[in-house]
């Protein structure tokens, strides 16, 4: 049901977007190639997180297959590149939709900036989840205490992915919402616009 729901929405919301588009109510942007490349990698993500269900996702391990934990664990090391990869995109989109919004040069300086600290951080992210194991296969049957070679801990990677994450997220919000306040709006309007934007973040 979860499954289901986290699927629908999002497609909901994609295919609003193609029709604003194919009615040419709206022209198409970078921000519309990244959202559905992220969309692209969305449905992945589901095909992924059923096969972890289905091979032992929140279940006892004691449970479970040699079979059924080395798929597990394949899965979960691909839905770690799936997520920084996404997560990446939707930033990049957000960032593009501001640049088609806001037409001050300085400003688009900035946002440019920040585009590609999103993206250097998001590849590199990718390129640390892809090779937190040496050689790769370990990261998914490390569990058996038998193969040789390597790993970063993957724990206080994901701490500071997130860290660096949450504080992106913030100055994404704050970008905006600097160009607002000088807006010439009553401050009503003014804190709905800025809902607005706070809403698409989250």
């Amino acid at each position: 049901m979860r499954l289901v729901l986290f699927f629908t929405l999002p497609t909901f919301a994609i295919i609003i977007r193609l029709v604003v588009k194919i009615a040419r109510i709206s022209p198409w942007g970078f921000d519309d190639s990244t959202i559905s490349l992220t969309y692209r990698n969305f449905d992945k993500w589901c095909v992924n997180y059923l096969t972890a269900e289905l091979n032992g996702a929140g279940r006892d391990i004691w449970s479970l297959t040699f079979d059924q934990i080395d798929l597990y664990f394949l899965t979960f090391y691909i839905g770690q590149l799936l997520y920084v990869f996404t997560l990446t995109l939707i930033k990049s989109s957000i960032l593009f939709m501001y640049l088609r919004i806001f037409p001050g040069e300085k400003f688009r300086r900035v946002l440019w900036t920040t585009q590609a600290v999103t993206v250097g951080l998001g590849m590199g992210s990718v390129f640390l989840v892809a090779f937190q194991c040496q050689p790769i296969g370990k990261a998914w049957k490390q569990w058996t205490g038998e193969e040789d070679g390597h790993c970063i801990p993957v724990p206080p990677l994901g701490v500071v992915h997130g860290v660096v994450n949450i504080v992106l997220d913030v100055w994404m919000l704050i970008l905006p919402a600097s160009q607002v306040l000088f807006l010439n709006m009553k401050p009503r309007k003014k804190w709905a616009v800025m809902f607005m934007f706070s809403l698409g973040l989250l």
